[in-house]
């Protein structure tokens, strides 16, 4: 870091909402003022065009990342603060929880600006600072002389989840939250002309669920005479073909999710002022409370947070009231004997949990991934709610999560080893396979950037790193005069793999959507690339793919604490050595195979067939 000195120093604080022609302009007014990025596109902007700059992650120290990491967890359940808790409820449930994720979200960029802006200006003497809009309230907590640079720009502190992308190969487009519910309620009285559910008391309600993802739950529920309704506020049960088959074939109906708005006792905008009223009262009168809570390294940052929350809130406040009038409606309506949910961190999920808890209806979660099985994972999974909690029941896929649950102290007597369903399709293409020679010349990569539900996901560092392993992957592959595909994860943002392949090889693929499985099946063997472990690493493993894994931003420690070792896990410059390895020994190759069948065995009970047995168990109770 520079030390003090006593000359008057000028920096320029530049993020992505800065134009090119905003600094160009500023360096050559001021040719010796210094420039720090605080993001990465930022970053890649002033490489390109060849700006001398500094990277503010270089002013946090590890320890300071753990540091607000950790704190995160702790500030986005700021709802949890006893003194408080009565003036954000609503049918008691806590509206603050329902959007903690997104809180969370926005918190760890928020307080690493913090941390960058606070540890920068403390190295510097007479300092002037050059702030765009989006920096300038934290800029000003710490230093007053601030000229900002676009002031004619409205700051528009989105939030994560306020645009809804709809994505395929070719084309990209981004809508509202408010246009994608006009389009699903338009979608769902469309539907409910077919699927509405006439009878109450159906067996299962099931919340949130991909109808194309749980097919074989959606067909195992009709082959074993359960009645089933699909209920979702954030999902559409029906959005192509197939999942309108899936619906038609396997019998199962759509639970209303518009609120009938005839019924006196669900008067919304009644509820909505006095949750509005309390909210109102809680910022009034606990300030000092929150300016207590909100404290990071002794620096209460409340003041700069406070309309930030305020409006994230304001943003949630009529749908949170709205989902859970439509919810109760719904299920004294159905009348379901069960529900079953994928998770207990959704806003729906939380809701409906909630409710089933007055109601008195039993509930389950299920298993949908592998997880980090770890003690810093251990502390983000029961955050994110992808383990047990509230419901009443955990179905997990075998014996590797019950070992994770028994070390962690989790409610053995909630759990049953039932298997996964999201793998019973992939175990049928494997018996299909038989005496089959499916496999083609080309490797397949299946990757995931940066997920931001880390802090260091969002340090330039972690974005080189991950962008020079995916240029060192297609530079080996081609290299070696072989084919390779990239998959991207379904819920990735763009993290640079397509512009990479087109500079390295054009003839390399980078499919963005669409089925996975396909491409597993074909290929010679694959790579996963990600800050977590995927669930297609065990899709490839019960196809008898060798799987290759390239560690990247496991910020939360090594995988595989309480499991098989997933796969032959390698670092970036070994994997010219083990390409070439897989490609001409046959006895290494069949050994990362067995090394899978070993990982599968211990993941799995119930292989190909968890979803008739997760609907036998049903029928028994």
């Amino acid at each position: 870091m520079n030390k003090k000195n006593n000359s008057l120093n000028l920096i320029l604080f530049v993020d992505s909402s800065v134009d090119l022609d905003d600094i160009i302009k500023i360096k050559t007014d001021i040719p010796n003022i210094q420039i720090f990025t605080f993001d990465y596109i930022s970053h890649k902007l002033l490489i390109k065009n060849n700006i001398t700059h500094k990277i503010s992650d270089t002013f946090l120290s590890e320890s300071n990342l753990d540091l607000i990491q950790e704190k995160s967890y702790q500030f986005a359940e700021w709802y949890k603060i006893p003194k408080i808790n009565n003036y954000q409820n609503f049918e008691n449930i806590d509206l603050g929880s329902l959007f903690k994720i997104e809180f969370f979200v926005f918190l760890l960029p928020f307080l690493k600006k913090i941390y960058e802006i606070k540890n920068i200006i403390n190295s510097y003497d007479d300092l002037i600072i050059y702030s765009p809009n989006s920096l300038f309230s934290i800029c000003f907590k710490f230093n007053k002389n601030i000229k900002l640079i676009n002031e004619n720009k409205i700051n528009q502190n989105n939030f994560h989840y306020d645009v809804i992308k709809f994505e395929n190969n070719f084309f990209n487009i981004k809508i509202s939250q408010k246009t994608y519910k006009k389009l699903k309620n338009f979608m769902d009285n469309f539907f409910n002309l077919f699927f509405k559910s006439k009878k109450n008391n159906p067996d299962i309600l099931l919340v949130e669920f991909n109808t194309i993802l749980y097919k074989d739950l959606f067909f195992a529920m009709k082959k074993f005479s359960l009645n089933s309704v699909f209920y979702g506020l954030r999902r559409p049960p029906i959005w192509n073909l197939s999942s309108f088959s899936i619906f038609r074939n396997s019998k199962c109906k759509i639970a209303s999710s518009i609120i009938e708005k005839n019924n006196s006792d669900y008067n919304i905008d009644q509820n909505l002022r006095l949750v509005n009223e309390n909210f109102s009262k809680l910022i009034d009168n606990y300030d000092k409370v929150l300016e207590n809570f909100f404290i990071l390294n002794d620096f209460s940052f409340w003041s700069i947070l406070k309309p930030f929350l305020i409006k994230l809130f304001q943003k949630h406040i009529f749908e949170s009231i709205e989902n859970i009038t439509i919810s109760k409606q719904m299920l004294t309506k159905i009348k379901p004997k069960h529900i079953f949910l994928l998770s207990e961190s959704g806003k729906t999920e939380q809701i409906i949990l909630k409710l089933s808890k007055q109601f008195g209806i039993d509930s389950s979660i299920l298993q949908h991934g592998l997880g980090h099985d770890n003690e810093k994972g251990h502390i983000y999974n029961k955050f994110t709610g992808t383990i047990v909690n509230d419901a009443d029941h955990y179905f997990i896929w075998g014996n590797s999560q019950f070992h994770y649950a028994k070390n962690y102290n989790l409610p053995l007597d909630k759990i049953i080893k039932i298997g996964s369903i999201v793998h019973d399709q992939t175990f049928k293409i494997f018996n299909q396979n038989t005496d089959k020679n499916i496999n083609q010349d080309f490797v397949l990569l299946a990757t995931q950037g940066p997920l931001h539900m880390h802090v260091r996901d969002y340090t330039i560092k972690a974005n080189i790193e991950y962008e020079d392993i995916v240029r060192a992957i297609c530079k080996t592959v081609k290299q070696n005069n072989k084919k390779l595909i990239i998959k991207l994860h379904p819920y990735e943002d763009d993290s640079g793999e397509s512009k990479i392949a087109k500079e390295i090889d054009p003839t390399i693929q980078v499919i963005k959507t669409g089925e996975i499985l396909p491409l597993i099946n074909s290929s010679n063997f694959m790579i996963s690339l990600g800050t977590s472990l995927s669930n297609v690493i065990l899709d490839a493993h019960i196809l008898k793919k060798p799987v290759i894994r390239i560690p990247f931003g496991e910020w939360m420690g090594s995988p595989d604490q309480f499991r098989e070792s997933s796969c032959f896990n390698i670092p970036i410059e070994e994997f010219d050595t083990i390409v070439q390895k897989l490609f001409t020994d046959k006895k290494f190759k069949s050994e990362l195979i067995d090394q899978g069948e070993k990982f599968v065995n211990d993941c799995l009970e119930n292989k190909g067939i968890s979803a008739e047995s997760i609907v036998k168990y049903f029928k028994k109770v």
